[in-house]
C-alpha cells in the first residue's frame, strides 16, 4: 500500500485544492479517455492503446497535491491494467481508507457547516456521487475488472468475463435448481 497517498499535503487543507480546473487534471483525464479511430477516404487510423504506466505516475504526482477520488478512481484503474486483481484490491484498499481518514476534506469536497445552503450541500453530494459512480462505469472500471485474468495456464485462459458469461447464460425450465 502506498503511504504517501494518506499523508496530507498541507496542514490548513489535508487534501489540498480541487483539482477540477488544473491544467495536469485536464490533461490526465484526456489521455486516459478512450480514442476513436479516423477514417479519411480509405485510410484508417487506429487509435493508441492508453499508456497505464504514464497515466499511474502522473496521476500518484496529481495526489500529492490534491486527493480527488476521480484521481485515485484513474489510478486504480491504472493500477488494475498493470497488475490485475492485486492492483484492484490494493486501490480500492486505498480508496476505502482515505474515504474514512478526510471523509469531508477529500474532493469533490462535500459541504457541512452553517454558512452552506441546503442547494449546495445537495451539489456537494451529488459532486460525491458522481465520483463515486465511476466505479460502476461498464467501459471503465468495469470493462477493466472484466479484463483481468485469472488463470493463464497454457491449456486455459480464463479472465473475469469468461467467468460472467458463463453465469449468466439462461438457464433451461428443466435444469436443476442450484443449491
Amino acid at each position: 500500500m502506498d503511504m504517501s497517498l494518506t499523508k496530507p499535503v498541507s496542514a490548513e487543507q489535508p487534501c489540498g485544492p480541487d483539482p477540477e480546473y488544473d491544467p495536469e487534471y485536464l490533461l490526465l483525464f484526456s489521455r486516459a479517455a478512450p480514442q476513436a479511430e479516423a477514417q479519411y477516404g480509405d485510410f484508417v487510423s487506429t487509435p493508441e492503446a492508453v499508456n497505464w504506466p504514464e497515466i499511474e505516475r502522473d496521476a500518484r504526482r496529481l495526489l500529492t497535491r490534491s486527493k480527488d477520488i476521480r484521481v485515485l478512481i484513474l489510478l486504480l484503474r491504472s493500477r488494475i491494467q498493470q497488475a490485475g486483481a492485486q492492483g484492484l484490491a490494493e486501490m480500492l484498499t486505498q480508496l476505502a481508507e482515505l474515504s474514512v481518514i478526510w471523509s469531508d476534506a477529500l474532493h469533490p469536497q462535500l459541504l457541512t457547516g452553517e454558512g452552506a445552503s441546503a442547494e449546495s450541500i445537495e451539489d456537494a453530494s451529488l459532486a460525491r456521487s458522481n465520483a463515486l459512480a465511476a466505479l460502476l462505469d461498464h467501459e471503465g472500471v468495469m470493462a477493466d475488472i472484466r479484463g483481468i485474468t485469472l488463470s493463464n495456464s497454457a491449456a486455459l485462459r480464463l479472465q473475469v468475463r469468461d467467468v460472467e458469461r458463463a453465469l449468466s447464460a439462461p438457464r433451461p425450465a428443466d435444469a436443476l435448481a442450484p443449491e
